[in-house]
């Protein structure tokens, strides 16, 4: 088992080749649900779990408690999910599968900076940042990170969900392909420092 962001921490070298290869694993994961008509509802790092202790373990996803299946085009407007992974259109009540696409964006965000991309003292501060989607591309850890690594999150944070990538689309994009463009230079040290930071603090809210 282990903690997604501790097992990261633990490894030590983390590039965003490494982070291209957890992005695929969770994205694979959401394809293989749609493609199934289940949506999952509540994507974030805590519902991965890697397999055993191998450096190429398998992760696995668990707490299904808030999935549903739908059919495509469906519309849901339950509002469910977690403060800083809802896409927007969950919390304006009127979405489908594309929010899973959403929250694996904004995972892959944190897994690129240790922080995520919608950030308040409160959860009516996060939704209305969520509501905002103005995403900072331009602090650090951003002018080291790949312009194909920018556009990913770009084209999976999008305010629009029909404009939104799709699980396909994201597996096929180049930063996230097997043996694709995303570098092997390590990230800059501060990225697994905040990501231990955060990991800690979900800890604390549990």
């Amino acid at each position: 088992g282990g903690e997604f962001f501790d097992r990261i921490v633990k490894q030590g070298h983390y590039s965003e080749r490494k982070a291209a290869e957890l992005a695929r694993t969770i994205v694979s994961v959401i394809e293989a649900c749609h493609s199934l008509g289940v949506l999952h509802l509540d994507l974030k790092p805590e519902n991965f779990l890697f397999v055993n202790e191998e450096e190429d373990s398998p992760l696995k996803i668990i707490d299904f408690g808030l999935s549903t299946f739908f059919k495509p085009g469906q519309i849901f407007s339950d509002i469910v999910g977690s403060p800083y992974y809802v896409a927007p259109e969950v919390l304006l009540k009127r979405y489908g599968q594309e929010a899973d696409i959403w929250s694996a964006g904004v995972i892959i965000y944190i897994l690129l900076t240790g922080v995520p991309p919608f950030w308040g003292e409160s959860e009516q501060e996060i939704f209305d940042e969520v509501l905002r989607a103005d995403i900072d591309f331009v602090s650090d850890p951003w002018p080291n990170i790949s312009e194909d690594a920018k556009d990913l999150v770009r084209r999976m944070l999008v305010r629009d969900p029909r404009e939104r990538l799709t699980a396909h689309e994201v597996l096929c994009h180049p930063w996230v392909k097997i043996d694709g463009v995303a570098p092997d230079k390590p990230l800059d040290s501060a990225v697994l420092s905040r990501l231990t930071q955060f990991s800690a603090m979900n800890k604390l809210k549990k």
